[in-house]
């Protein structure tokens, strides 16, 4: 994995799961993964406690159109002497509709 994080689907459906999986040469340490709702609440994703699982998954549980992005950036002790990171954002992505699984009504 060349880049930095990746996202799994790109863009989650209302109330599914979306995976974000790290590079764990580029994060030594399981990265803070924060949330952003535009117009709403961060979010804070609880991450794994050692890099031996390089993927969270979280529960998108938004409304469909609601904008949001992470933020993906090491842990403060990861961070270099001079404050550098290899802190990232996602593009913004939109929540979208999953239609609602249909149960079929057998009259008795």
């Amino acid at each position: 994995m060349s880049s930095f994080f990746t996202l799994s689907p790109l863009k989650p459906s209302q109330c599914s799961d979306q995976v974000i999986s790290w590079n764990s040469t580029r994060y030594q340490e399981p990265p803070v993964i924060l949330g952003f709702v535009l117009g709403g609440p961060a979010i804070t994703l609880v991450r794994p406690p050692t890099n031996s699982a390089t993927y969270a998954q979280w529960e998108v549980n938004l409304r469909e159109g609601t904008p949001f992005l992470y933020l993906v950036q090491p842990p403060i002790s990861s961070e270099d002497s001079t404050g550098n990171s290899d802190a990232r954002t996602s593009p913004l992505i939109m929540a979208s509709w999953s239609p609602a699984k249909v149960v079929e009504v057998i009259p008795v």
